[in-house]
């Protein structure tokens, strides 16, 4: 009984270690590279470019905020089963 009691303590701690760090590094990490501060201005443009040619021009720029997307998202029926798990 006390190795099933130890071994939940040791996945909470380890747990709550990764949480913990994903909310401090979520305030440092940019979201896009064209509003990473810290790279250059060259190395933005860089950035975005490389993004456009890669994966196409909607990639690079930001037309809708966040908010709106998860509106967006709780609307689509697609997305509507995973709103359970």
């Amino acid at each position: 009984m006390k190795v099933v009691i130890w071994h939940n303590a040791d996945t909470c701690s380890e747990g709550s270690a990764t949480v913990g760090i994903g909310a401090i590094c979520c305030f440092f990490l940019p979201e896009y590279p064209y509003n990473a501060k810290l790279l250059t201005p060259l190395e933005r443009q860089v950035a975005v470019y490389r993004l456009e040619k890669e994966a196409g021009a909607g990639e690079g720029s930001e037309d809708i905020g966040t908010w709106q997307g998860f509106k967006i998202g709780l609307k689509d029926i697609k997305v509507s089963p995973f709103w359970t798990m």
